[in-house]
């Protein structure tokens, strides 16, 4: 475990960011940076933390931090937890291996050309997510519709099987009203039979 103290830069009569202090410590498969700040500072709405492959940046005016990392990381697992006083940083090792330091002895030339190369990555993964995202949308809108297309199908079509019953039965108690009425009417239009043998 190592850790550095807070620094701050002045050029003319403007001030530079603060760099925080910050300590870290390691296994095999991954880093944790544990970074101090003060607690107006450390506010949840005054913090980003931003992670590519090669580098962790934390921003919270007036404390700007940038650490280009001795190796990669796998940038989509790792964890940023933002305390009242601290922000501790949890990444997650590409490939397995005890690293001499957190920050990468690389030239500065190289150093840009290798932050710039996975910031690019990291943009193409996140367009990649949020065409997905919008595409598994779109397929979660349209299986709605169409559920809901069927489920109005269905609706109609039991309100019309209930209309044809409805009207099946009102037919046959017409018919059936009918029918009596018919008898009836018969039945009084009817003269009795008189015979030679009744008179």
């Amino acid at each position: 475990p190592s850790s550095s103290s807070p620094a701050q830069r002045s050029t003319g009569g403007a001030k530079m960011p603060l760099t925080p202090a910050y300590s870290w410590n390691q296994d095999e498969t991954s880093a944790t940076i544990s970074i101090s700040l003060p607690s107006s500072a450390a506010a949840a709405r005054n913090t980003r933390v931003e992670c590519t492959e090669a580098m962790v940046k934390l921003t919270c005016p007036p404390y700007f931090l940038q650490i280009d990392l001795f190796g990669d990381v796998d940038d989509s697992t790792s964890r940023a937890t933002i305390e009242s006083r601290s922000v501790e940083i949890t990444i997650k090792k590409k490939s397995p291996a005890q690293w001499p330091s957190l920050k990468s002895a690389l030239p500065p030339d190289a150093l840009k050309e290798r932050r710039l190369a996975a910031i690019a990555r990291k943009d193409q993964r996140d367009i990649a997510a949020a065409e997905d995202h919008k595409e598994k949308k779109r397929q979660d809108d349209d299986y709605v519709f169409h559920k809901q297309w069927d489920l109005e199908k269905d609706e109609k079509r039991t309100i019309e099987r209930l209309a044809a019953e409805h009207k099946r039965a009102a037919e046959k108690e017409l018919y059936t009203w009918a029918d009596d009425a018919e008898g009836r009417a018969a039945g009084e239009g009817e003269e009795e039979l008189v015979t030679y043998f009744d008179k």
